[in-house]
């Protein structure tokens, strides 16, 4: 295991404060400070003064409340809300007493107890604010005893984690995410009283091998603070992990995968944070941390992604066709490695101006349910399609057609945990090598094989784009999502194929990403509710790509002809020639034009999250657009 993964481990007594000791390389306990006195029995009554008003305030076990003392004479029927009010503790995430110090002292003397709500916010009820209720008293044994008790009460609320690891990356963009980390995150975990046990990350890659031995005993969940690098590269760890505790070493398209029982949280500090935003509505640190603190947890769907039947990683958006296309022009002008928000609009509006089709065979496995796309909801919190499938039969999750194998024990950890997989010509965060297997023909199975042959349906065509989607892949640009009717955790994935049209009405589809109309609504776009998918890239004369390292140039050409200026205006038809192959962009990550096949998982992963609230019409437009 590479030393630079791993720093020194620092205990810190669970009533001494946060030690941050400056190096971001430590190991970072947080726990809650005060004393261990016995706290009082509830329901607990004592009088506070609130903005003012001298109030009787009332702790239970799961809430508390408080009402006005001698309020003016009014008649019978006036409101008791004006006098009344209850908090539930469910909302509390933190309890602090408040003081005033003076000078020359050390502690100053109590204010009073503050209450910190997590309170959705006006303008985006998917941002969680900080609103803080502070109890007036100026006794110190009140505030203790207090404190103690609203603290005890916290603690005897289910499903809050006490413990946490932490991954933080500090190898990209000049260590933004270990700025956010220390800046805006700890304070909070501290004033909630949560223990984290933190790694900072200094390449690539190890955070992987860490979870490949790491120790989960005595640990609540994983949490994560980085961009699309880290979350990609800490989910198909923790989820490789899983399966290898599982005894499942070789995993095929048929393998039925075990549900990873560690919850994940995950703080976004990247430029798109798809699957956090996806998850919670919005890409705020502020409200990630708090969602992990109140123990807020939801399912996802995990694609399980294989090339030629041998496994290369897992996902959870796959684009191939005008999403690779912008990838690959956007990373071009990376600096640092790192994509920018003027990087990502000049990428968009070239690949507009460059925009073609692609040449693909389509297959798909329909969900045994089949509904008119318009006619879905969205996902939202507390949706009853992802709640009602976390209590079904996981045998039936995926329709009896599925055939699961029994997958067989044959490897150790640092096997499967290798740098490159040789079959599949990826690594397994899902790069290229150049060992990868050459692809003569399209995958073929017999009815031997398989019961599933007679169900899928394929297609061949000139696509601009196609899309596997297991999430609705909100985020800044696209605030209802790049799928906006995608479910979280309903077992299903959404195929998006976006065939030939015209330039014009491309740009149309695209603007429509940014406001309240269907994207979809359009006779060149289809979706298809799916299981499964195979997609398999084609180029002259529907040959297959035949090297992940290929030209791509049609027979004859000697120079690319990608950046050749287009002969067709707004309403021509887009150009099929140049360049024959795109590349994938899978979740956010460029990988070569072969031929995948997708299995969606359902519920694979839960992590620290609620879901999206709905926010009415959002409106946000790349400037490009």
């Amino acid at each position: 295991m590479a030393k630079s993964a791993w720093t020194a481990n620092h205990d810190i007594a669970s009533a001494s404060p946060v030690n941050l000791r400056g190096a971001h390389g430590d190991r970072v306990h947080l726990s809650p400070s005060g004393d261990d006195a016995t706290p009082p029995t509830l329901p607990l009554r004592g009088i506070f003064d609130i903005k003012r008003k001298h109030y009787d305030v009332v702790l239970e076990k799961d809430r508390i409340g408080w009402s006005l003392i001698l309020p003016t004479r009014q008649s019978a029927g006036s409101r008791r809300s004006i006098h009344e009010s209850t908090v539930s503790l469910h909302d509390v995430y933190a309890v602090s007493i408040k003081r005033v110090q003076k000078p020359g002292k050390n502690r100053g003397y109590p204010e009073g107890v503050t209450l910190h709500v997590a309170t959705p916010s006006k303008k985006d009820p998917n941002v969680l604010t900080d609103e803080r209720i502070t109890l007036r008293s100026t006794n110190e044994d009140n505030c203790q005893k207090w404190r103690g008790a609203i603290d005890s009460a916290l603690k005897g609320i289910g499903n809050r984690p006490c413990k946490l690891r932490a991954f933080v990356n500090d190898w990209v963009n000049d260590g933004e995410a270990t700025r956010v980390f220390y800046s805006k995150v700890v304070p909070v975990f501290q004033a909630a009283g949560t223990r984290l046990d933190v790694i900072v990350t200094t390449r690539e890659g190890s955070a992987h091998q860490i979870l490949q031995k790491l120790d989960f005993d005595g640990y609540d969940g994983l949490m994560c603070v980085g961009g699309e690098d880290t979350t990609r590269e800490v989910v198909h760890g923790l989820l490789e992990r899983t399966q290898l505790d599982a005894d499942l070493v070789e995993i095929t398209p048929d393998t039925k995968l075990t549900k990873c029982n560690i919850p994940l949280g995950i703080i976004p500090v990247g430029l798109f944070n798809l699957v956090a935003h996806s998850s919670q509505g919005t890409s705020d640190p502020f409200t990630a941390a708090v969602h992990i603190i109140l123990g807020h947890r939801h399912p996802l769907d995990v694609s399980a992604i294989f090339h030629n039947e041998a496994f290369i990683r897992f996902g959870f958006s796959m684009m191939y066709g005008f999403g690779g296309d912008c990838l690959r022009r956007a990373e071009q002008r990376a600096k640092g490695g790192v994509i920018s928000a003027r990087g990502v609009e000049y990428a968009v509006a070239k690949s507009i101006f460059k925009v073609r089709t692609y040449r693909c065979a389509v297959e798909y496995l329909p969900c045994e349910s089949q509904e008119i796309i318009s006619e879905r909801s969205p996902c939202r919190t507390g949706c009853n399609r992802c709640k009602a499938e976390q209590s079904t039969n996981e045998d039936t999750e995926r329709g009896d057609s599925l055939k699961c194998t029994e997958a067989k024990h044959g490897a150790d950890v640092d096997d499967v945990g290798s740098c490159y997989d040789t079959d599949t010509g990826h690594d397994r965060n899902g790069r290229l090598n150049r060992g990868c297997q050459d692809i003569e023909t399209l995958p073929h199975r017999t009815e031997d094989e398989t019961s599933e042959s007679q169900d899928w349906i394929s297609s061949k065509d000139d696509l601009v784009s196609v899309g596997a989607m297991t999430l609705p892949n909100l985020c800044s640009w696209c605030p209802a999502g790049i799928s906006p009717l995608t479910h979280l955790a309903d077992g299903s994935l959404d195929l998006v194929l976006v065939r030939s049209t015209t330039r014009g009405e491309f740009v149309h589809h695209l603007r429509r990403h940014a406001n309240a109309k269907d994207q979809f609504d359009f006779p060149f776009v289809s979706v298809h509710p799916a299981r499964a998918v195979r997609v398999h890239p084609l180029g002259a004369n529907d040959k297959p790509c035949t090297s992940p390292f290929d030209e791509s140039h049609s027979e004859g050409d000697t120079t690319c002809q990608e950046e050749a200026s287009l002969e067709t205006d707004d309403g021509g038809a887009l150009p099929s020639t140049g360049k024959e192959f795109s590349m994938w962009n899978v979740d956010m990550e460029l990988m070569a034009p072969v031929a995948l096949e997708i299995r969606v998982h359902k519920q694979l992963l839960t992590v620290f999250a609620s879901g999206i609230r709905d926010t009415g019409q959002a409106h946000r437009s790349c400037a490009c657009l």
